[in-house]
């Protein structure tokens, strides 16, 4: 019986040891910084080019927050159409449970004018800002050690005659 007992003991101060050496591991900043971005291409009769760099910062495991950069081209063949749209955001994701992550973006794009009314006999070429916050929610599959893909549904905040997104948008993302 006194065997057993102390065996129990050796037995509980070890799994403590154990269990207290994995909760000490220190983040390196290089843990904590990330890249990531997409790149689209359309060629049809509409040629387009799409190219978002992405850089963030993890402070915590579950939450991050980041800059994207934006560069979008697009000519209309038949229409002879040319545009261009630039701009950038801020964002930031919070990761609950495992799998599901909260996502919040405010984005503000230069866009041409003629771009929202290519059917008015307007030739005006000015360009002009529009800010979209967009808020949602989906889903991170890990994808290794580092790596993360991010599929999400938002909701443009502002959605008007004058943004580039018509509700519900669908994004995914893939950081690294």
């Amino acid at each position: 019986m006194k065997k057993g007992f102390i065996l129990m003991i050796f037995c509980l101060f070890s799994m403590v040891v154990f269990s207290q050496g994995a909760i000490g591991k220190k983040r390196t900043l290089s843990d904590k910084v990330f890249f990531g971005g997409g790149f689209g291409l359309q060629l049809y009769s509409v040629v387009g080019v799409d190219v978002s760099p992405i850089i963030g910062y993890r402070p915590f495991p579950s939450w991050s927050v980041g800059f994207k950069g934006n560069y979008q081209f697009y000519k209309k063949q038949d229409m002879d159409f040319t545009t261009q749209i630039y701009g950038g955001s801020l964002f930031s994701t919070y990761t609950f449970f495992e799998n599901v992550v909260v996502y919040a973006e405010f984005e503000s794009l230069n866009i041409d004018y003629s771009y929202f009314n290519p059917y008015t006999s307007q030739t005006q070429k000015d360009r002009y800002w529009v800010h979209s916050p967009l808020i949602g929610g989906g889903f991170v599959q890990p994808i290794g050690e580092r790596s993360r893909m991010l599929i999400m549904l938002l909701w443009n905040l502002n959605e008007s005659t004058t943004t580039p997104y018509s509700n519900p948008i669908l994004k995914i993302m893939y950081l690294y």
